[in-house]
């Protein structure tokens, strides 16, 4: 007698699940081994259409449980659209499954607190920088201020617009001899980001310095 020869495999990518900013899982489903052992099975992906193995490190291999296996992406970079396709390869060489695509999560924007200025008994000035968005962009930005640490949003704040960049506030009405906590802030869509805390105190009124000028005239025709 004589065996038939060994045909192609068959495999069908699994839903991706558990996505975050830099990983995902799937996996994928042998549906025939085309009569040969399956030497290596996997997925790939890629921010391009029909992903392959060849010249590709975005790849897993992974161990066949039955006839499905579990692959786990990492390293993804956030806020961006993969498509993946599972493969199977025997003799017969290398097949794809179905093509499948997610995108993932973004994260929550970066934001410095800046150095607090001008400062008097009722009045400062301080600011601070949105150095990254995070893949959403920043619709709201600005400083919180209280008289305790790590203010928040929904506390005392002065919005300074949106985007990234540098930016600056002036907080008026403020209570002479107090220390006062300020923290920049950013939002997304996504989330809220706070800067490092700052503490700053105002100024303790005084008695008001005055100077009289030297008397100045101009002679006149008399």
């Amino acid at each position: 007698f004589k065996t038939k020869p060994v045909a192609q495999a068959e495999v069908t990518t699994k839903v991706i699940s558990e996505v975050t900013a830099t990983s995902a899982k799937t996996g994928g489903t042998i549906v025939s081994n085309g009569g040969g052992e399956i030497t290596a099975c996997g997925v790939c992906w890629s921010l391009n259409h029909e992903p392959v193995i060849i010249d590709n490190n975005n790849k897993t291999t992974d161990v066949l449980s039955g006839n499905t296996f579990t692959s786990t992406l990492s390293n993804l970079d956030y806020f961006k659209t993969y498509y993946v396709r599972a493969y199977a390869t025997n003799s017969a060489g290398t097949v794809y499954g179905n093509e499948r695509e997610f995108k993932t999560s973004a994260v929550p924007p970066t934001v410095i607190t800046g150095e607090i200025t001008n400062r008097s008994y009722r009045w400062a000035t301080a600011g601070g920088e949105v150095t990254a968005d995070g893949g959403n962009p920043v619709t709201d930005r600005g400083i919180c201020f209280a008289t305790h640490t790590n203010p928040k949003f929904n506390e005392n704040n002065k919005n300074a617009g949106n985007g990234l960049g540098p930016f600056t506030v002036d907080l008026a009405g403020l209570e002479p001899n107090t220390i006062y906590h300020v923290r920049a802030y950013a939002a997304t869509a996504a989330d809220t980001a706070y800067g490092a805390d700052m503490e700053f105190k105002t100024l303790e009124p005084g008695v008001p310095q005055v100077t009289t000028k030297a008397v100045s005239w101009n002679q006149g025709p008399y």
